[in-house]
């Protein structure tokens, strides 16, 4: 390798150049053997018009006879290239290709207005695209520097679903493109934040793939005559305008910040930022164009990921922007990269843990646990919540066993029962009436929440049975909780519970 390519990084010093396209006919110059796609023929090329046919033996896949018939035209069906070599039992076909028709790859194009343009990188950032029939005005209107480009994220908590809605328009609002999409996952990344940088990631990809139509007199755009970009999260605005040698690693969403600064930096019209407030809609005044651009957008994007949530629609590809995607075991790094690489190699260790002591086969461990919940859970608890479960998890609550090897106390025994060791598994499950007592208003508190939230009956039923029957005998080999497991299988369907 280092012989041939002798450039830097294992490169050709001259570059090979375009392909030189072969016709059939010379595809097959040079060549004697040739077998028929179906592979039951072989046949041997002995002059231009005489040719040998072999025929496969039965019950033989790369087998032929050694008889042939000799036949005194080129052959009318399609043929492949093929290697065969002679032993006793016949001919053999060790290996074959077909004609490769090299073409081109062609481009992709998106309708914007009466006009058509390549599709653009990031493309899920138009994979809800309309336009108004014409955009000729819209476009003078960006010559001219006038047009309004306005965005709005929308971030769904209980499902993780961020998705993002942007629209540029003339000030009269009679020539518009709008579009939007759902991010890119997994799904502990989305959060509202996200999805404001992903409505103005959007309106960028637009307006640099708007660029081709637009022409070269957009460079003679003045500052005074600037499109007005706006958006209702200031966090998101503001990397509008910073350098790309900046942005560090370890910043969250980093993977849509870099693109980000690659398009607005590179955008070849000037932009005019401004912060529009989000919601209000809900204050019952006259409201601005930008602030009614806004509430439609916002309006928009929940549109968006509601239909992604009921349908699961398509993402589309992408393409390279920014400094590239990172993927750790197919899934997408977006920020914090020292940190996110730490965590996988720590999962894998923990993993590699539970299922020596455990005896647990790892790829159960992988994926019959449901990492994300745990994961989703303790992001989503209060800090002195996750500092309680870590405590718990490694066993460093404050039991009768643990004071007493802390020499807090004389003996490990519970107070409140006649129990000589007090370990996790007793707290949970100690006889004593003040315990009991305690577990049952507990249970009963969730039982509220869970009506609360609307949570169906069955599964309220699941949970509450669940709970109390494994607090009163954790060892129980079965629980009976009344409820057909068909219904209680599609009510978890209906939630997308695993």
């Amino acid at each position: 390798m280092e012989f041939m390519f002798t450039g830097p990084n294992l490169t050709l010093n001259v570059p090979l150049g375009n392909w030189n396209k072969t016709s059939t006919l010379h595809w097959k110059d040079h060549r004697d053997w040739f077998v028929t796609p179906d592979k039951k023929i072989l046949y041997f090329r002995l002059a231009p018009t005489m040719w040998h046919r072999f025929i496969r033996k039965n019950n033989s896949y790369r087998l032929y006879n050694f008889e042939f018939l000799v036949i005194h035209e080129e052959p009318i069906t399609s043929l492949f290239r093929a290697t065969v070599e002679s032993n006793d039992s016949g001919i053999q076909l060790l290996n074959y290709s077909m004609y490769h028709d090299h073409q081109e790859p062609t481009t992709p194009m998106i309708l914007l207005g009466q006009y058509s343009i390549p599709q653009p990188p990031l493309a899920w950032t138009m994979s809800h695209l309309t336009s108004s029939p014409s955009i000729s005005d819209l476009l003078q209107a960006i010559r001219d520097g006038t047009p309004l480009a306005v965005s709005d994220g929308s971030f769904y908590p209980l499902t993780r679903i961020g998705a993002a809605a942007w629209i540029i328009t003339t000030p009269d609002q009679k020539e518009w493109i709008e579009g939007g999409g759902v991010l890119p996952r997994p799904p502990l990344t989305q959060d509202p934040y996200r999805s404001e940088l992903g409505g103005l990631l959007g309106m960028a990809v637009c307006l640099s793939s708007m660029a081709i139509l637009i022409g070269p007199s957009a460079n003679a755009i003045t500052t005074s005559c600037a499109v007005t970009t706006a958006c209702d999260g200031l966090s998101a605005l503001n990397k509008v305008n910073i350098r790309k040698e900046t942005v560090k690693p370890t910043w969250k969403n980093f993977d849509l910040i870099t693109p980000h600064v690659d398009l607005w930096t590179d955008m070849p019209f000037p932009t005019k930022l401004q912060h529009v407030l989000g919601h209000q809609d809900n204050l019952k005044r006259p409201l601005t164009l930008l602030e009614k651009l806004n509430v439609q957008m916002d309006a928009r994007a929940k549109h968006i990921a509601l239909n992604h949530q009921h349908y699961r629609t398509h993402q589309l590809s992408e393409q390279h922007a920014g400094y590239g995607k990172i993927f750790i075991d197919g899934i997408l790094v977006t920020g914090h990269i020292q940190k996110t690489l730490s965590h996988h190699i720590l999962h894998k260790q923990m993993i590699e843990f539970l299922a020596n002591k455990w005896s647990i086969d790892e790829e159960t461990l992988t994926t019959q646990v449901d990492w994300y919940a745990f994961g989703k859970a303790r992001k989503e608890a209060s800090f002195p919540i996750q500092r309680f479960m870590s405590k718990w998890i490694s066993g460093d609550t404050a039991t009768g066993r643990v004071m007493l090897r802390r020499k807090q106390r004389l003996i490990a025994k519970c107070p409140t029962y006649d129990e000589e060791d007090e370990h996790l598994l007793h707290i949970l499950t100690c006889p004593s009436t003040e315990s009991k007592d305690f577990r049952t208003s507990l249970i009963a508190e969730l039982a509220v929440w869970l009506r609360k939230e609307y949570t169906e009956p069955d599964l309220q039923k699941f949970l509450i049975v669940g709970i109390t029957s494994w607090l009163t005998d954790p060892l129980a080999d079965e629980i009976d909780y009344g409820i057909d497991n068909h219904t209680l299988f599609s009510a978890a369907q209906a939630l997308n519970w695993n």
